[in-house]
């Protein structure tokens, strides 16, 4: 992450737009997951995934490509149970590794198209499926959000309660670039960042104030 703000585009004037959510999970029937799984164990490592009931998937839409969707795969025989996620379309299957490769290979395949209304749900995405060297670096938007670890105070979360804001889009400029404003939580900690996302998907993710540390928080690296 890059200390400092420096907007080197002029962004163009106010944007009406309808901001578009990720849409939900949607669960897939038995037969439908066991095709499924006949194309992408193979590119599971180190070890595929058992046929159902073993396996349960579950797909979602992603409202920046016309084609390309995200499958999540819950092995329920491990102790804990483990997910993989993959971000595919028929003849093309990307293993999510934690790091920006597959997202930037499938932006350049897809091709990803970016909007005013979408550009937020893009990077909720993003840093859903991509770790850093401060472990996940996610989105948070409402403090009910935050991976609470059980039992914890109500003042531990009044602490927060004002500090969290909505992710916001604050600029789009002549390249067709984005400006974005979160909240977001690295390990224990949460900060305020401000985000650029290039018209091709890339992002520069730059931490402007830390808000709090120290959260009764589970990692949310050591939940996937």
């Amino acid at each position: 992450m890059v200390e400092g703000v420096e907007d080197i585009n002029r962004v163009i004037g106010e944007i009406q737009y309808t901001p578009v959510e990720m849409p939900d999970w949607v669960t897939l029937p038995q037969e439908r997951l066991r095709a499924v799984l006949r194309k992408v164990n193979e590119y599971i490592e180190p070890v595929p995934f058992d046929p159902p009931p073993a396996t349960i998937g579950r797909v979602r839409e992603l409202p920046f490509y016309d084609e390309y969707y995200m499958l999540e795969l819950t092995n329920l025989v491990s102790v804990p149970a483990y997910n993989k996620y993959a971000i595919l379309k028929p003849g093309d299957i990307n293993i999510v590794d934690w790091t920006v490769e597959p997202i930037y290979s499938v932006n350049e395949k897809a091709p990803l198209k970016l909007t005013p209304g979408n550009v937020v749900a893009y990077l909720q995405y993003f840093s859903e499926y991509v770790f850093t060297s401060d472990g996940q670096r996610f989105i948070i938007n409402h403090p009910d959000e935050l991976p609470w670890a059980p039992g914890v105070s109500d003042a531990q979360r009044a602490r927060v309660l004002d500090l969290v804001k909505p992710a916001e889009l604050t600029g789009v400029y002549e390249d067709g670039s984005f400006r974005v404003e979160a909240t977001d939580l690295a390990l224990y900690d949460l900060y305020k960042s401000v985000i650029f996302v290039t018209p091709t998907g890339m992002v520069d993710w730059i931490v402007v104030d830390k808000l709090s540390e120290g959260l009764e928080i589970q990692r949310r690296d050591l939940l996937v």
